[in-house]
């Protein structure tokens, strides 16, 4: 794995306290590298579009399809928890492919975007985002302050369709 891709899931590890994650990233991974599920990933990444914004896309959208298996159980920490880590070995896979060169700029874009997605999909509006990183004075020094232009306004579109199992 890429350092500055280990690194960073070493940290999240560390600080992270959702239960779960790995399972999560067990069953994300056992769908998206898989022969059905590495088709639908490599169609996200392929379509029109930044390569990243479409990784960090996929990656909500998967979460979506887990959520719906978890019978709408799964906890948000444990879902972004799961997603942070698939969208680090998502970049991995994208990297060893030759299709982006991983930099800390292109992990905060990533981490932004699927973080945005995720929260929509979980249906928190991108001004409750930037409320709740106010108050916790959250994001990375580096992190653009826009969110990605590419993100849906509203809960509903593409990520909605994953929600019903649609991919």
């Amino acid at each position: 794995m890429n350092p500055i891709l280990q690194q960073a899931e070493e940290a999240y590890r560390a600080k992270s306290k959702a239960k779960g994650i790995d399972r999560v990233v067990e069953a994300g991974e056992g769908i998206m590298f898989s022969e059905g599920g590495a088709n639908l990933f490599k169609e996200q990444v392929d379509k029109e579009g930044d390569v990243v914004d479409n990784a960090a896309e996929g990656v909500a959208k998967l979460i979506g399809i887990l959520f719906d298996q978890s019978k709408k159980t799964m906890p948000l920490d444990t879902a972004v928890g799961g997603a942070t880590i698939l969208m680090l070995r998502g970049l991995d896979f994208l990297e060893e492919a030759g299709r982006i060169e991983v930099t800390n700029e292109v992990v905060d874009q990533a981490m932004m975007a699927m973080t945005s997605y995720v929260m929509q999909l979980f249906g928190v509006s991108q001004d409750m985002i930037k409320q709740m990183a106010a108050k916790a004075g959250a994001g990375t020094p580096d992190a653009p302050a826009e969110e990605p232009a590419a993100a849906p306004a509203k809960p509903a579109g593409l990520l909605g369709g994953a929600m019903q199992g649609g991919a």
